[in-house]
């Protein structure tokens, strides 16, 4: 099963790859979500000292999507829709998920098809034959 983890070293933690992404990635947004993403070159892994296969992820939520436990909820949804979903990823990506402030995920089903929309707008799904 540590086929589907998702262990600490794929988190997204310093306060460089936050920085990085934000300035150098790009953007996509959906109804509930948006995602900043950038796809590891050997420049971008050697600049941030991570392998050129690894995918990392983050969430962030603001205080407008609600208190601290609808924030918490909601990361977490986020967290175990990107755990199951992950391997369908190329590799070599690091993201950054943004609940929208009117976010109305509720289960990992819908944060499933969110982040699916999102990753082929990005065009870093792998094609499923």
């Amino acid at each position: 099963m540590a086929f589907f983890s998702f262990p600490k070293s794929a988190r997204i933690g310093k306060k460089r790859f936050f920085e990085y992404i934000f300035e150098n990635g790009k953007k996509n947004s959906h109804k509930n979500l948006a995602m900043w993403h950038i796809v590891l070159s050997a420049e971008a892994s050697a600049l941030l000292k991570e392998q050129p296969d690894s995918k990392k992820m983050a969430v962030m939520a603001s205080r407008k999507l609600g208190n601290a436990v609808r924030r918490n909820r909601v990361k977490r949804i986020i967290r175990e829709a990107y755990r199951l979903q992950k391997h369908r990823i190329t590799g070599g990506v690091c993201m950054i998920i943004y609940p929208l402030k009117n976010c109305k995920l509720e289960s990992t089903t819908e944060a499933a098809e969110e982040l699916e929309f999102l990753w082929r707008k990005a065009k870093i799904l792998k094609d499923e034959k």
